[in-house]
C-alpha cells in the first residue's frame, strides 16, 4: 500500500457531497494567513486537516473505481479535491453505502488511481464537514461483520476518461473534444435545474447544485484568454439544462500532453455566484481512446499461481479485469475476487496478422488465481477456427485493422458471486441461442461444445458477444447496428457463412 506524505501542506479542499442527483453541498477550505478556514469565514482547526491528510494511507492500486452500494434507500455521493502549495492535486471520491466508512475510497493521484478499503478517509472528511460522514462509521448492511468489504469494479474518472482537473462542483456533469478540423474545444455541462415544485428553503439547502452557467473562459499558456460562446439547450428530462460551449483554439494531433485553465462562472438553485476553476487536461489526438492503467496488483501478482496464465501472459498483455469482490479491510489484497479478464495480442494465421482481445472468467482466492478457462490450447483452436472463417476473412479484407473481440468460456462455469448493485457486470458466459429458422435452440457452453463468441466492433454491448460458432458457423446472436452506415457491417452482411434469423 502507499500512502501521501503526512507533511503535505494543503493549500485549499473543495467538498461535494451530493445525494440522488439532486441535493447538493459544496463548500470549501481555504488557508488563509496562519490559518484554514470555510468558505462562510469559520475558522477550522489545522488539527483536523492534518488528519485528513494523514488519513491518505493504505492506498492500494487499482485500475478502475470501485464501489459498494449495497440498497436504493438513498445515492450519496463524495467527489473532494485536495490542492497542495506545491500545485499537486489529489482527488477522493466514493458512491458506497454497503461498507464501513462509506468504503471504498476512490483517490487519484497524478494519473494513477487507488483505493482505501477502510473507510478512514471517510471519517476524517466527516470531522471537517459533518454530514452523513460524521455519522458513527458502520456499515449499512453489514453489520454482522464490519470489517467484511464488499465491492464491484466501476469506470474510469472523469478526470481521466474526459480528461480534466478541479471544478468539482460540475464533477461528472462536463464533457468536451477537441476538433481539429474546426480549430476549437467544443464542450458541454449538464446541469439538474429546479423543479417547479422546488421551495426557496429546499433551494437554499443545495448550495452545490449549479443551476446555470454565466461563461466559460478559457487561459492558454502564453495567450490572451479565450471567451467561449455559450448556448443552452433541453436535455433528455425536463429537470435538465444541457450548456453547449464553443472555444476556437488551435488543436494539435501529435500526441503531445495539454494542460489549459478553465474558469467557468456559475449560479447556484438558490441564486448564488459560484465561479468554478480549473484545467482541461490530456493528449491531443487521443479522441475517444481511454488510458490503460496497470492491473492492480493482486491480480498482477497473483498471475505466477495459475500455469494458464502465467503462459499466456508471455505474449499477450493483460488489458484489464473487471470483478466483483468480497474482501477484509485489514488485508484487502486477500479475500475473492470474480469476474472477467481480458488479454491482448496478435496472432499470425494464413499469412494474416490479426489482432484480438480474448475475455473469460477469473477468481482470485486468497491471493491465487484459482480458476481461469482458457489456455493456450483453446486459444489456439478459436484463433484457427474463427479467423478461417469466410465471413471474418471478409471482414478483415474490408477492414484489415479490426480488432476481434473473442469471448471464451467452458461449461461448469462457477456463476457470478453476488455483487452490490451497479458498477460491474459480467459478460455473457452462457448462453442460449434461439431457433434460426430451421436450426434448433441450443445452449453455451455446452458438453465438448465451449462458447466461442465474437464481436466485431460497430455497436458493441459490452457483455453480449454479436455472433456465437455454432457448428462451424456464425450465428447472429445479439446485433444493433445505427443508421450510419459501418464497412465491418455491410461486409458481414453479404458474407457467406453467416445464418441469419429473419433479415439483417
Amino acid at each position: 500500500a502507499r500512502k501521501v506524505k503526512v507533511d503535505w501542506k494543503v493549500s485549499s479542499i473543495d467538498y461535494l457531497y451530493r445525494e440522488e442527483r439532486f441535493a447538493a453541498d459544496y463548500r470549501t477550505i481555504s488557508e488563509v494567513g496562519n490559518a484554514y478556514r470555510l468558505d462562510d469565514g469559520k475558522e477550522v482547526s489545522r488539527s483536523d486537516v492534518a488528519l485528513l491528510v494523514a488519513s491518505l494511507d493504505r492506498l492500494y492500486p487499482t485500475q478502475w473505481f470501485v464501489r459498494g452500494h449495497a440498497c436504493c434507500h438513498f445515492y450519496p455521493e463524495w467527489a473532494v479535491e485536495l490542492v497542495g502549495a506545491d500545485g499537486q492535486r489529489v482527488f477522493l471520491t466514493s458512491d458506497s453505502t454497503g461498507n464501513r466508512g462509506y468504503a471504498p475510497w476512490n483517490v487519484l493521484i497524478n494519473g494513477r488511481l487507488y483505493a482505501q478499503y477502510d473507510g478512514a478517509i471517510g471519517e476524517a472528511l466527516g470531522k471537517l464537514f459533518g454530514g452523513r460522514l460524521a455519522e458513527p462509521a458502520v456499515p449499512t448492511v453489514y453489520e454482522h461483520n464490519p470489517d467484511r468489504v464488499v465491492l464491484a469494479t466501476q469506470d474510469l474518472p472523469p478526470q481521466l476518461s474526459v480528461g480534466y482537473a478541479g471544478l468539482v462542483p460540475l464533477y461528472e456533469r462536463l464533457e468536451y473534444t477537441a476538433n481539429r478540423e474546426a480549430g476549437r474545444i467544443e464542450g458541454a455541462i449538464t446541469l439538474y435545474r429546479g423543479l417547479k415544485h422546488t421551495t426557496q428553503a429546499a433551494a437554499d439547502s443545495r448550495t452545490g447544485r449549479v443551476a446555470r452557467i454565466n461563461s466559460v473562459t478559457l487561459s492558454p499558456p502564453g495567450k490572451a484568454d479565450v471567451s467561449c460562446e455559450l448556448t443552452e439547450t433541453e436535455g433528455e428530462f425536463e429537470f435538465e439544462a444541457v450548456w453547449r460551449f464553443t472555444c476556437p483554439h488551435p488543436i494539435s494531433d501529435d500526441g503531445s500532453h495539454y494542460n489549459i485553465p478553465i474558469a467557468v462562472d456559475g449560479t447556484t438553485l438558490s441564486g448564488k455566484h459560484l465561479p468554478m476553476s480549473g484545467e482541461l487536461r490530456g493528449v491531443w489526438g487521443a479522441r475517444g481512446k481511454l488510458p490503460l492503467l496497470p492491473p492492480p496488483v493482486e491480480i498482477a501478482s497473483a498471475i505466477p499461481s495459475n500455469p494458464e496464465m502465467a503462459d499466456l501472459i508471455t505474449d499477450h498483455t493483460l488489458v484489464n479485469a473487471y470483478y466483483t469482490g468480497r474482501l477484509n479491510s485489514s488485508h484487502p489484497l486477500l479475500g475473492t475476487r470474480m469476474g472477467d479478464v481480458m488479454l491482448a495480442s496478435r496472432k499470425t494465421v494464413n499469412g494474416r496478422s490479426v489482432g484480438y482481445v480474448v475475455t473469460t472468467e477469473f477468481t482470485l482466492s486468497e491471493g491465487k488465481l484459482a480458476r481461469l478457462d482458457l489456455d493456450r490450447a483453446k486459444l489456439d483452436a478459436l484463433l484457427d477456427d474463427l479467423i478461417a472463417l469466410p465471413a471474418v476473412a471478409r471482414v478483415l479484407d474490408t477492414a484489415p485493422n479490426t480488432v476481434l473481440d473473442l469471448i471464451y468460456a467452458d461449461e461448469g462455469r462457477a456463476g457470478p458471486m453476488g455483487e452490490p448493485m451497479g458498477g460491474f457486470g459480467e459478460r455473457a458466459y452462457s448462453l442460449l441461442v434461439n431457433p434460426c429458422r430451421a436450426a434448433e435452440a441450443k445452449t453455451q457452453p455446452a458438453a465438448n461444445q465451449p462458447l466461442w463468441g465474437i464481436s466485431f466492433g460497430f455497436d458493441v454491448e459490452r457483455h453480449i458477444p454479436q455472433f456465437v460458432l455454432i457448428d462451424g458457423r456464425l450465428v447472429a446472436h445479439h446485433i444493433s447496428v445505427g443508421s450510419v452506415p459501418d464497412p465491418v457491417w455491410e461486409a458481414l452482411t453479404s458474407a457467406e457463412g453467416v445464418r441469419w434469423c429473419g433479415q439483417p
